[in-house]
């Protein structure tokens, strides 16, 4: 008998990963994959997966010693190896700025904020002999190609910064994919990184970078994006022609990146100019912000089509979480497909590093399929479900005959309500296993959600789930959006009939939902439509502010007790807490 190949993939070998993940493929095929901030239940936790690695294990009951390799997207790096290679005008300024400026505590700080940059990988967990680096690029190329069921295309990663093979950082690369190839054709240096210029407007605004930039976006819409493109086009860097123009303040976005170095961040130029705009409209800074990586992100899709005569894309990487951005090239007259990975930052390196060592060392053409569905962490049965309920006090639960049209009742009448069924996504998104469900015609819902639920800022969109075959009525330009990784202008009835989930510029970022991928969910929707004409629901992520989303059924029977949602479905129950009758 042939021996399973299982193939374990970790975002990073270490304690300094941003959304740090595990994914399990047995003989080419994603069977798990999870993120350890879903265990910890801290929010990103960038901790080596401990927990998410033997929620894999237990899943696919194997021991660690029949994993045949793992895989890792992040190298050592080397930081003065980088500086060296990096642009020494552009360092030369900096350095001046921070000597004329910084305290020397400032400046203590800020190389130990350079020093942590170096991270080590903790090999006491992964056998040497086992264990296999990819470059953070390639890792990110994987994902994205090696999911998007493309035969041929171009993948593009953006991100803040990450390790090359070689120890260097860049912030991006281009692949040309084919055959179940990957050859890097261009790299994105790191002194022309879009993550970090728009990392460090996010930190400017107030916000949490690598985590907020959603809140950037957001809040561009309601500003005017001409009154300050001028001054901060000197912050940003610029593609011209066929190649990147960097700003000779690039250095200030590194202590940017971390809320410890906010300190050091405000006294660079950079820093003390975005106070100085923001102090006079945030919103027309996040939107200065936002027009020009939709410009610059145009300039350099354009170039690549040119070049290289590709008409698929597939992307990864942080950057590409920004939908409007992504929205700007899907329109692009030469884009035939487009793909976002569903989870594009660092927790997608463990897919894309599994499915690259799976590619190189064993079947390169079996490695390139269509990703339907990021169900991939824990399911939990009836038996399970029914257990936690029966030792929760102050919860009552019923089993309805009917669920699918029980929720959309609740929905009709105004609930808002935890939706808990099958194995958890995997990534940032709530998509049908995990999510918060309310009426989307309803515009005063999403201020009960953001009192007891979200408390997210006035100006923070929410989403809708759509039948896919409905999508076209409400969606200029429709096209399957399964992940929530897209955005696209509302049409008319799209705009009356989900008030609460279009945006202020009448941009929607949907999920369509297909009757064959979630039935249940799917089933929901429909009726509701019957009751309400609307082939939609409001669908935002099932977690309290600050926590991730909920994975286990006691995370999610908190959240009711707790008083953030008026009812819970979770599996085939239905529960309330006690004061509440059915």
């Amino acid at each position: 008998m042939k021996k399973d190949i299982w193939i374990l993939g970790i975002s990073g070998a270490g304690n300094k990963f941003h959304d740090n993940s595990a994914c399990l493929i047995k003989n080419g095929k994603v069977l798990f994959a999870a993120s350890e901030e879903r265990y910890s239940r801290i929010k990103h936790d960038p901790s080596f997966p401990k927990s998410a690695i033997k929620a894999a294990l237990t899943f696919a009951k194997i021991k660690p010693s029949d994993i045949s390799l793992y895989a890792t997207g992040w190298p050592r790096l080397s930081i003065v190896k980088t500086l060296f290679k990096v642009d020494k005008r552009g360092i030369a300024l900096s350095g001046l700025n921070y000597l004329r400026n910084f305290p020397i505590l400032g400046l203590v700080a800020l190389l130990k904020h350079l020093d942590s940059l170096s991270i080590k990988p903790v090999s006491d967990y992964l056998p040497v002999e086992k264990h296999v680096l990819f470059d953070h690029y390639l890792a990110h190329a994987s994902s994205a190609y090696r999911t998007s069921g493309f035969e041929e295309c171009l993948s593009v990663v953006w991100d803040g910064f990450g390790t090359k093979s070689n120890g260097l950082l860049a912030s991006g690369g281009v692949f040309i994919c084919r055959e179940g190839m990957i050859n890097e054709v261009e790299t994105h240096p790191l002194e022309a990184s879009i993550g970090l210029f728009y990392e460090a407007v996010t930190n400017a605004l107030g916000f949490v970078p690598a985590e907020g930039e959603g809140k950037t976006m957001g809040l561009a819409a309601y500003g005017n994006p001409k009154r300050f493109l001028s001054e901060m086009r000197k912050f940003a860097p610029a593609f011209r022609e066929d190649k990147w123009i960097t700003s000779r303040n690039w250095l200030d976005t590194l202590p940017a990146v971390d809320l410890k170095y906010k300190e050091i961040f405000d006294l660079t130029f950079m820093g003390r100019e975005l106070a100085r705009l923001i102090s006079k409209s945030p919103q027309d800074v996040a939107a200065a912000c936002q027009y020009i990586i939709e410009e610059e992100a145009v300039k350099f899709f354009e170039y690549l089509h040119n070049r290289y005569k590709l008409t698929n894309f597939a992307t990864a990487g942080g950057v590409f979480l920004n939908v409007k951005m992504g929205k700007r090239i899907r329109e692009l007259p030469f884009v035939k497909k487009f793909y976002v990975h569903p989870h594009a930052g660092d927790g997608g390196l463990a897919l894309g590093a599994a499915l690259e060592v799976y590619a190189t060392s064993f079947s390169p053409r079996q490695s390139v399929f269509e990703m339907r569905s990021s169900a991939l962490g824990d399911g939990f049965s009836k038996k399970e479900i029914e257990r936690e309920l029966l030792k929760t006090r102050g919860v009552v639960y019923a089993l309805p005959k009917n669920l699918a049209g029980y929720v959309a009742n609740r929905l009709r009448q105004g609930a808002v309500l935890g939706w808990f069924q099958g194995r958890a996504e995997w990534g940032p998104r709530a998509l049908g296993q995990r999510s918060v469900l309310a009426d989307p015609s309803k515009e005063e819902v999403k201020e009960r959600i953001n009192k007891y639920l979200k408390k997210r800022e006035w100006f923070m969109p929410f989403a809708p789930s759509i039948l896919e075959e409905k999508a076209k009525d409400f969606l200029k330009g429709s096209c399957t959006s399964p992940f929530m990784t897209m955005a696209f202008d509302a049409t008319s009835k799209g705009k009356k009939q989900m008030k609460a989930a279009v945006h202020i510029d009448a941009t929607v970022r949907p999920q369509t939902v297909s009757k064959r991928e979630n039935p249940l969910y799917w089933r929901v929707i429909s009726e509701f439509e019957k009751l309400t004409g609307v082939p939609a629901i409001l669908n935002t992520s099932f977690n309290l502010h600050g926590l991730p989303i909920v994975n286990s059924p006691k995370d999610a029977i908190d959240h009711l007790l707790w008083g953030a949602i008026d009812g819970l479905v979770i599996g085939p129950f239905v529960v309330k807490r006690k004061e509440n009758s059915f």
